[in-house]
């Protein structure tokens, strides 16, 4: 597990891959039931999106906090972007 990994988990996000209709991964998306805000990586396009899922079904972004955004930025160095 990465440092980045351990930081999103201490911060109560979990974790799975994202995947298209060939099961091939293209990202990963970070979680958090409580806050319900969501975190995705798209690798392919180099691309980080916050957002929250509403109850019906919409996605609309969402502010992060400062120890997401170092935990985002911490993601990007692991992932090579920065």
């Amino acid at each position: 597990m990465s440092k980045a990994d351990e930081m999103f988990e201490k911060l109560g996000f979990e974790e799975k891959y994202q995947l298209d209709a060939y099961d091939k991964i293209w990202g990963q998306l970070f979680y958090n039931k409580k806050s319900m805000v969501n975190i995705s990586f798209d690798y392919e396009g180099h691309l980080v999106c916050t957002y929250i899922t509403t109850n019906d079904n919409q996605e609309q972004p969402a502010y992060v906090t400062m120890q997401e955004l170092q935990v985002i930025n911490e993601k990007c160095k692991e992932l090579g972007w920065v």
